[in-house]
């Protein structure tokens, strides 16, 4: 809501960090000093991202208070994404659990996550949507009675299926981190993705993105 997708992704990158610092502590792993020096420009890559969206913010609908608090979120949250990946790790490679099982505990205790625990509580508080934050009734009836919902929300979980299978396998095969480097390169795809739709097909979408001074930087 606060910051452009491109720069979401970007910071997405501060996952590295996390994974790097959670391997040591928890897998036992021994970092050496090119790794850490791959870590501190992460770092710095990620807090020139920052700077360069907080001076873009005064340019755009959000007030730079607003991209902050974005910002913070996102890379708050790739500590729980980074922990994810390093119990994964732990789980093949210390448990001697099949990649695919790992794959499959984690939607199963996500689906239960999500409909016992989520979803009564975006229900519970009031909110715009009949009353709730998220209309559970509401939702559903539009799901069951729109076909491009319903398509839409099964090529996400092929999709998403498919990114899990994929990242896990690298883990299984080389490490946490690793994963966590290559998802990062995604990065690319989604800011020429919002280019484009931005300068080919339309200016006012939200899922377009303009060049910018600070777009050098990032």
């Amino acid at each position: 809501l606060y910051i452009p997708a491109s720069i979401f992704q970007i910071l997405r990158g501060s996952s590295v960090i996390y994974s790097a610092i959670f391997s040591v502590a928890f897998l036992g792993k021994v970092m050496r000093s090119f790794h850490w020096a791959g870590v501190a420009c992460c770092l710095l890559g990620v807090s020139l991202v920052g700077f360069a969206q907080l001076e873009n913010a005064r340019s755009l609908d959000n007030s730079p208070a607003e991209a902050a608090l974005g910002m913070v979120m996102v890379v708050m949250s790739m500590s729980v994404q980074a922990g994810q990946t390093i119990a994964e790790e732990f789980l093949m490679k210390h448990m001697d659990l099949p990649a695919m099982e790992v794959v499959g505990w984690e939607g199963f205790f996500g689906l239960l996550m999500t409909l016992g625990v989520t979803y009564p509580i975006l229900n519970a508080i009031p909110g715009g949507d009949h009353g709730h934050v998220n209309d559970i009734a509401q939702e559903f009836a539009l799901f069951t009675n729109s076909e491009e919902t319903m398509m839409l929300c099964l090529l996400m979980c092929f999709t998403g299926g498919v990114l899990n299978v994929s990242g896990i396998s690298v883990t299984a095969v080389l490490s946490g981190v690793h994963r966590e480097m290559l998802d990062a390169t995604r990065t690319l795809v989604v800011w020429l993705f919002g280019l484009v739709v931005h300068y080919l097909f339309d200016p006012r979408s939200q899922f377009g993105e303009r060049w910018s001074p600070q777009s050098y930087l990032e």
